[in-house]
């Protein structure tokens, strides 16, 4: 995805929790962020990938505006938690 995306001219920042699966896609172009946090601040836009989503807790501050795509692999309960979960975080910081 990371090769496609940079292809198509797209500036893609990739964050893992394994850090030599993002320093891998740097290959493609991408840059690295060392945090979730970080990741999220370099984008409008941020493509997860999940099997759990405690990792977003402690970056939940940086959601707020954000567009999120979940490509994650969970249960459709699970997915709909997270989408409920993510919603009210984006949406915290427009009451601020």
């Amino acid at each position: 995805m990371v090769e496609r995306l940079r292809a198509s001219g797209l500036v893609v920042t990739v964050w893992n929790r394994s850090p030599e699966k993002a320093i891998a896609m740097e290959e493609f172009g991408a840059a690295r962020a060392h945090t979730a946090a970080q990741a999220l601040d370099a984008g409008e836009v941020i493509v997860v990938s999940l099997t759990d989503y405690d990792v977003l807790g402690p970056a939940a501050d940086h959601l707020p505006g954000k567009t999120i795509v979940n490509l994650s692999s969970g249960s459709p309960e699970e997915t709909r938690a997270a989408g409920a979960w993510v919603r009210f975080q984006r949406f915290r910081g427009d009451a601020a």
